[in-house]
């Protein structure tokens, strides 16, 4: 087990969907503390790597940064949320009016806004 230490390291693995780059740097510090930098679709799992890395790190500052260049994977689900996204459609139609713009907001417009798109990732291999 790693009881303290001060490095950096960067790794790439790429795989039949896309690639996955993994850079982690840690400095001594009397306590654990972590700060994770993730892709949307992957932050569900924070609490689990956050663990994860508790379980062979106890202490020292860690920046953890994965970056995904991929598609979405086949074990994940789009899902739209239709009350975020009528809410959002709503409130803008509102907007519209009330400044007097003659421009419709599209799918593309809403669909950008947070939470309108949710990911549900089935868990396999993690």
């Amino acid at each position: 087990m790693i009881r303290s230490m001060t490095g950096f390291g960067k790794g790439s693995s790429r795989f039949r969907d896309g690639r996955i780059t993994l850079e982690i740097k840690t400095v001594n510090h009397k306590f654990f503390d972590t700060t994770l930098k993730l892709p949307e679709t992957i932050s569900i799992f924070e609490d689990r790597i956050k663990e994860a890395l508790q379980k062979k790190i106890k202490r020292g500052k860690v920046n953890l940064n994965l970056i995904y260049d991929g598609t979405v994977s086949r074990y994940e689900k789009v899902c739209i949320n239709k009350n975020v996204a009528k809410s959002y459609r709503d409130e803008l139609s509102r907007l519209k009016r009330h400044l007097g713009l003659k421009e419709d907001v599209g799918v593309k417009e809403i669909v950008a806004l947070p939470g309108v798109l949710n990911y549900e990732v089935r868990e396999k291999g993690l």
